[in-house]
């Protein structure tokens, strides 16, 4: 489902759990934070950003071997999607005097918001959707 629609059409409920809080957060540059997945066993070779060929700073047959992620390569969406979903796990943060993070449910692109240490049998407190770098966020407030 897209993001967008998640944004305007939902909130109050979200998997049969009231959630009163919504948001969402838009990853910048996404593609240009992962790293390539393919690095190591294949070589990209591309050509200087042309701007760059204009002002005469890069030599005029010069290439560039890519190392990173970038817009316009086929392969980008699925460095970024796993270098997203290796992320995901490790964060952590406090509110209200309690550590949280998430935990990716049965649905892929569906995140838990979860408290650190919590019993299995807890409500969860929130969710975060994952659609490429938008994340609309879903949350209850903290008991």
């Amino acid at each position: 489902m897209d993001a967008t629609l998640w944004r305007s059409d939902y909130g109050s409920e979200v998997s049969g759990e009231a959630m009163d809080h919504i948001g969402a957060i838009d990853v910048k540059a996404a593609f240009l934070q992962a790293p390539r997945r393919t690095q190591m066993t294949r070589v990209t070779v591309g050509e200087p950003p042309s701007l760059l060929k204009a002002m005469n700073l890069v030599k005029p047959d010069e290439k560039w071997i890519i190392k990173q992620a970038l817009y316009g390569l086929i392969e980008s969406p699925g460095d970024w999607g796993q270098h997203r979903d290796e992320q995901l796990p490790h964060l952590r943060w406090r509110h209200a005097g309690q550590e949280f993070t998430l935990k990716e449910t049965k649905e892929r692109h569906v995140w838990a918001v979860r408290r650190v240490g919590a019993p299995a049998t807890e409500d969860n407190h929130g969710f975060v959707l994952v659609y490429v770098d938008d994340m609309p966020l879903f949350g209850d407030t903290v008991r």
